[in-house]
Formats: structure tokens, C-alpha cells, sequence
């Protein structure tokens, strides 16, 4: 606010000359350019400022001071810096609370904070009636920002927090397994290879093929844990399907149902005809 001169000086010789005095300490004075009313207004300050007053008497009755007045100025406001005990989460589970790690400082030390989330680190809303030291997120599906918005009503200032990321892996997809013919020859193995990979989760995953021949009662096939399959060689009809599971925990999904088709066996006929002739003589024609 604007410094005034409530009392004037007395004695001397009028009139008096003005001359406006700050200082960082109360010790080193310097002047205030172009200040030589009886009010000054200072301009906006960052840190507590002492002010007085110079009086000047004419015909060089001698120089005075006035009393030293001092504005105190409340330190910036800093926002406060969030944390959380984990930053990455499989879809659809509910996050460990977040909680302010370092409260802010700064004005007069009375604050509000408000809790806000952002999908895109950009566009913010405030979490409605989030205003306490920690925020229990609910079950994310998809990666999001939070931060807290602290406010020195006093100072009319605003500040926020470091934006905490949560990463949420996309929910786990099993992908899908096929072969290049599902018919194959009787006695004869078949290749199965995924065509199409499986995907969120985390990215890392175990595979357990599966067989069955009713697609009702699968079982695990021991041993068979890549990502492709051969099978043994078949005799009938068999389904295949793989459990895909993510190895970071995030789940699993099963992948389509191939059926393997076996053909028949492949076995020869049977030829009849004269099985006696006379030496030399022709037989009689063998047919199936």
C-alpha cells in the first residue's frame, strides 16, 4: 500500500524537500529515484523492504529522518510435490493411495489444496471434495495424470504439483493361432503358429496350449508352453486353443478354437482273380 507522511517535520526552514529511502536490511539505505513526495507507493516486491523518509531544510538548516517503516513480504508460494508407492498398474485395478510428500510453503502458510486428474496431462478438472493430504484413485483402464492445485487465499495465488503419471496397461488380448491347412493326412503332425500376437497386458506373456476333441473338456498339453505348436501326429479330430497369460499378473485371455481335421487312413484294395493255372497258360484278368 502507499507509504504516507503522517506527521510532518517541525523546525528548520520552510519549505522542506522530500526524498524517499529503502532498504534490504534496515542498514544500507539507498534512494528511491524520482520519490520526493510526501507519499510513495512502491512498486511490487519479492522480499521484505524497510522505508524512510529524508527531510531537507532550506538554506541548509540540516538534513532529518523519519521513523523506518517496514513491509513484510510472505515468501513465493510453492506448490507441494505428490508421490504414490507404485506408478504402474494392470487395467481396471484401483492404484495405492497418492499422498502429499512436501507440503507447500510459502504466504502465510494457510492453504487449500485441491486434488485434479487429467487423461491427457493438458485438460484438468478438480476431483470433487478431494482436498486432504492423500487421494485414493479408483480403478483406472487407461493411463492418467494427477496433481494437486494449492491456493494461498490470502495472496490470491495459485500453484500445482508436478503432474504423478499412473501407467495402465491396455487390457490383455490372447491374439489368434491358425495353420496353413486344418486338414491334415491320418497319422500326420500339424504346425500351429499365432497369427495374429497377443497384445496389452504389459507386454510379456507365458503360453499354455490347450487340446480337446469335444471343445468342452481341454486339457493342458505338457510341454507345450511357446509361442508356436507342433502337434503329435494325429489319428483323429482334434481342437487347439492357447491360454495367454501376462506375466507381470495383468490376467489372461484364451485365443480362438482351431480344429485340426484328420483325414482318413490311407490304405490300399483288394484284387481277386485266378490264383491256379496250368503251366504257360494265361491267368484270368485280376480286378478289385
Amino acid at each position: 500500500g502507499t507509504l504516507y507522511l503522517s506527521e510532518n517535520c517541525i523546525g528548520g526552514v520552510e519549505p522542506y524537500s522530500y526524498q524517499w529511502e529503502y532498504s534490504d536490511n534496515g542498514e544500507q539505505w539507498e534512494l528511491v529515484s524520482s520519490a520526493i513526495t510526501p507519499s510513495y507507493q512502491p512498486q511490487s516486491l519479492q522480499n521484505s523492504t524497510y522505508y524512510r523518509l529524508k527531510f531537507i531544510s532550506s538554506e541548509g538548516c540540516g538534513v532529518v529522518y523519519s521513523n523506518v517503516e517496514s513491509v513484510h513480504v510472505y515468501g513465493k508460494l510453492q506448490a507441494v510435490t505428490i508421490s504414490s508407492d507404485s506408478s504402474t498398474y494392470c487395467y481396471n485395478a484401483i492404484p495405492e493411495p497418492l499422498y502429499i510428500e512436501n507440503q507447500a510453503v510459502g504466504a502465510d502458510g494457510n492453504y487449500i489444496n485441491q486434488w485434479q486428474i487429467s487423461l491427457n496431462n493438458e485438460d484438468w478438472s478438480d476431483i470433487i471434495g478431494e482436498i486432504g493430504d492423500t487421494y485414493q484413485p479408483t480403478s483406472l483402464v487407461q493411463t492418467t495424470y494427477f496433481r494437486v492445485k494449492t491456493i494461498s487465499p490470502l495472496c490470491s495465488d495459485t500453484v500445482f504439483s508436478h503432474p504423478f503419471k499412473i501407467t495402465v496397461y491396455s487390457m490383455i488380448h490372447a491374439g489368434e493361432i491358425s495353420c496353413d491347412d486344418n486338414f491334415v493326412c491320418y497319422n500326420s503332425t500339424a504346425q500351429l503358429d499365432f497369427i495374429s500376437q497377443p497384445v496389452g497386458g504389459g507386454g510379456s506373456y507365458s503360453y499354455r496350449w490347450q487340446i480337446a476333441s469335444d471343445s468342452i473338456n481341454f486339457i493342458d498339453i505338457q510341454g507345450a508352453s511357446s509361442i508356436n505348436y507342433e502337434t503329435d501326429s494325429l489319428t483323429s479330430q482334434q481342437i487347439y486353443r492357447v491360454i495367454v497369460s501376462s506375466t507381470l499378473g495383468c490376467a489372461q485371455d484364451t485365443t480362438n478354437e482351431l480344429t485340426i481335421n484328420v483325414r482318413q487312413p490311407f490304405v490300399p484294395g483288394t484284387i481277386t482273380g485266378n490264383d491256379t493255372v496250368c503251366y504257360d497258360a494265361i491267368p484270368g484278368q485280376l480286378s478289385l
